[in-house]
């Protein structure tokens, strides 16, 4: 009954059928995509897309938020008058549908529509992916030149020697070297994407000074944006910190974050690589991934050390189930075992706030209204950037705070909080995934009085920072 689901389809076919998944994928993507930005997207939009200049994205870097090149292309969406949280999410959410999209075509192309719509469904529905395809942020432009570049590398690889006419073979050879830049100059861990790279082509017996060429020129193109930030990225001041729970916590991620998601799709990759277990280039970039993350986990102990920075690894995932399931179709119970597994770990924060960013800035400009000094809490002004100035003031000890008329904190520590509801006679909280805490000298109903929106718009102030 599966069989001709089964079969290899032409090129056009597998287009529709990228396209048909990618679709259903912006559909749920899209939704409330109105709401507040969460704290990384306030800063991304605040310091390097609501500027003066489309260069200014270029220029800075604050806490390591900046992807240089999707901060400029938002700084586009922003400049030809598109204001609204919805228009911003707009580049991210369409750079995770087409890796959606090119993933499904080319797995359709390979092994059939079922496995196809397998590895489609699996990137779409993994948390990670998706949470981030829906931030302002740039993981899925990386993500979608992560996929595009290792594609592209596989044609040559397969290709060489030459098979193709010679303009095809270049065209692809370009489009690899651009694909490559392109994630470097999105986020410093494309980098990272090479060196899995390297590690198949020498799996395949094909290093040799070309490959090294093309690598060298993509490190250079991709750096080149970095030349005025650099130096603040390599000398971030920061502790090293070792995080006991990173390496679980990572493969988790990869594999769905649900647990019997990541169980089902565990089982999955471990089938896809036992079949292919002769094929030294697969267990190679298994290899140097798992040594680079260990190299910046146990070695390096960066302080702030997210598994966000590998989202590009989870297309290979999706890659993997569907080849599972084009050798082993009974796999697919495996699949849509995970699916509804991941899909039910979203369910109930799908459209929910993840922080009320706009919501505290409009308590943030009520105060300021009525004079009393507002303070932010630790890291938290900059949360608020994207809609209002962050607080002039920013509080790191018990003492700092005391002199303030107001603190909002997000990432409030159950200490903290009691010490500050002790200190200050008006406290309440703004409802959120991650809620924001105020501590005030006056009433929720003084500082408000008023104010007749809960939130502010991006539009409430068109310039935000530098304060």
């Amino acid at each position: 009954m599966l069989a001709p689901l089964l079969r290899p389809v032409g090129n056009a076919l597998g287009a529709g059928c990228g396209l048909a998944v990618a679709v259903v994928t912006a559909v749920f993507y899209f939704m409330d995509s109105g709401r507040s930005l969460d704290y990384d997207s306030s800063l991304t939009v605040g310091a390097f897309v609501k500027t003066g200049s489309i260069l200014d994205p270029l220029r800075r870097q604050i806490q390591l938020n900046n992807h240089p090149l999707f901060s400029v292309l938002e700084h586009l969406v922003w400049s030809a008058g598109f204001h609204s949280e919805t228009a911003l999410r707009v580049l991210p959410i369409v750079f995770g549908c087409l890796t959606v999209a090119l993933l499904t075509a080319y797995c359709a192309h390979l092994w059939g529509v079922l496995p196809g719509v397998t590895a489609g469904a699996v990137l779409a529905t993994n948390p990670m992916f998706a949470d981030l395809s829906r931030a302002v942020r740039g993981y899925s432009l990386l993500t979608l030149c992560g996929l595009a570049s290792t594609l592209l590398m596989w044609r040559m690889l397969e290709s060489e020697p030459p098979q193709m006419p010679t303009p095809a073979r270049r065209l692809i050879e370009v489009g690899y070297v651009l694909f490559l830049a392109a994630g470097i100059s999105t986020h410093l861990y494309g980098c990272t994407v090479v060196v899995v790279h390297a590690a198949i082509v020498a799996g395949r017996r094909r290093f040799d000074a070309r490959w090294v060429q093309r690598w060298v020129v993509s490190g250079v193109l991709g750096s080149l944006i970095y030349l005025k930030t650099l130096n603040v990225v390599l000398d971030t001041h920061n502790a090293r910190a070792f995080h006991s729970a990173f390496g679980r916590e990572v493969v988790l991620s990869l594999l769905g974050q649900a647990r019997l998601a990541a169980a089902a799709l565990g089982i999955a990759v471990l089938g896809a690589l036992w079949i292919q277990r002769r094929r030294v280039e697969f267990f190679a970039a298994v290899g140097a991934i798992a040594v680079f993350v260990v190299l910046v986990w146990v070695v390096v102990q960066p302080q702030f050390l997210v598994v966000r920075y590998w989202v590009w690894i989870v297309p290979g995932v999706g890659l993997a189930a569907a080849f599972l399931v084009s050798r082993r179709p009974v796999a697919i119970v495996l699949v849509v075992v995970a699916i509804a597994a991941m899909a039910n770990h979203q369910r109930d924060t799908w459209t929910a706030v993840d922080t009320p960013t706009s919501e505290t800035a409009a308590v943030v400009d009520a105060a300021r209204a009525q004079g009393m000094d507002v303070c932010g809490y630790l890291h938290t002004g900059v949360a608020v950037l994207a809609y209002t100035r962050q607080p002039r003031t920013r509080a790191e000890t018990f003492a700092e705070m005391a002199k303030c008329d107001l603190v909002v904190g997000f990432y409030v520590t159950p200490v903290v909080n009691r010490v500050e509801q002790a200190e200050f006679p008006y406290h309440w909280k703004i409802s959120g995934l991650t809620p924001a805490f105020v501590y005030s000298r006056k009433s929720r109903e003084a500082v408000m009085a008023g104010v007749t929106r809960p939130r502010l718009t991006l539009e409430t102030h068109r310039r935000t920072f530098p304060s």
